[in-house]
């Protein structure tokens, strides 16, 4: 709303210094409240928004010229948002003619110019509707309103937990499907090694030297990491690709792969197969909620962590 509302300080000096003198914004009612509005288009919703209610907007800035009696739009706020009906959640008025006082008397499908004074907003929004000393003479702040669609405190109250009890069916229906998807990966990549407690099918292809990887170790490992359908998302397997260093226990990776790392030892090879709940859980960029990773991992290097130095003692010098 800051940005949306800072936007009108482009306007001119040619905005009228009051509202409701003679020939002032002709064509124009005003309000009980005050403000000065035009009613464009007469919608055919029956109720208004009410506080904790929600609506859906079409908004455009303008200026007044009262020379020429014409409004002009300044900028398309929906068109900044990149959004067709920009969401506006309904708070309660802050003062007597405020622009949510407007909002509030506006039905599903109309449309209204409005003007509110630029003084009673300062005073009552705390640095919101701060300008440059340039526009001091600047009275009002103009823009229109086309209510797209509205909802009610109480509607919004009850889309909102339909729609929160829908997502919850859905991650449960998600995490089912995994737990699916992993069983006809096995099966069908004929993998015969039993999972550990936590989850994780680690196949090695290849036994390095030494001992298992601990705790407190800086790994370095070269991956591909794909989905069950055998789609890659990340690799370093590539010419120039770089080894991904970590060091084991810092919590820095998923948790994953930490585990799967200390079930290697320098050199060795192998497929690991890791559950959503020690991946990327219910999602998140690239990652579909509850997707199971397939990691294939070279463990290129395995070397103790650099003693940390210690931290100079002050020393405190006696007077004679």
């Amino acid at each position: 709303m800051k940005n949306f509302l800072f936007t009108i300080t482009i306007v001119s000096s040619i905005l009228l210094a009051s509202c409701g003198g003679k020939g002032v914004f002709p064509g124009y009612d005003e309000a009980d409240n005050g403000t000065c509005f035009k009613l464009i288009v007469e919608g055919t919703g029956k109720v208004t928004a009410d506080t904790g209610g929600v609506m859906f907007l079409k908004i455009n800035l303008l200026f007044h010229n009262y020379i020429t009696n014409t409004d002009s739009i300044l900028q398309n706020i929906n068109e900044q948002a990149k959004t067709m009906s920009l969401p506006f959640p309904v708070r309660k008025c802050a003062f007597k003619g405020d622009f949510l006082d407007m909002f509030m008397r506006l039905h599903t499908g109309d449309s209204a110019t409005f003007f509110v004074r630029l003084d009673s907003l300062k005073a009552n929004y705390d640095g919101m509707f701060s300008f440059p000393p340039r526009f001091d003479t600047m009275k009002y702040i103009g823009f229109t309103v086309k209510v797209d669609s509205l909802y009610s405190r109480s509607k919004y109250s009850d889309l909102n937990k339909a729609a929160e009890k829908k997502q919850i069916e859905m991650m449960l229906a998600m995490q089912k499907e995994e737990a699916s998807s992993i069983s006809k990966y096995i099966i069908d990549n004929k993998i015969t090694v039993k999972p550990t407690a936590d989850g994780i099918y680690y196949i090695e292809t290849l036994k390095g030297k030494g001992e298992n990887i601990t705790e407190g170790q800086n790994v370095k490992v070269m991956y591909t990491g794909k989905f069950t359908d055998g789609n890659v998302f990340d690799s370093n397997m590539k010419p120039g690709g770089q080894p991904l260093e970590f060091l084991v226990g810092e919590h820095k990776m998923i948790p994953g792969m930490e585990k799967a790392v200390i079930m290697m030892k320098k050199g060795g090879k192998g497929t690991v197969i890791i559950p959503s709940s020690l991946a990327y859980g219910n999602g998140g960029g690239q990652m579909k909620p509850y997707a199971t990773l397939i990691f294939d991992i070279e463990v290129v290097d395995v070397t103790a962590p650099e003693p940390k130095m210690p931290e100079p003692k002050m020393q405190i010098q006696q007077g004679n």
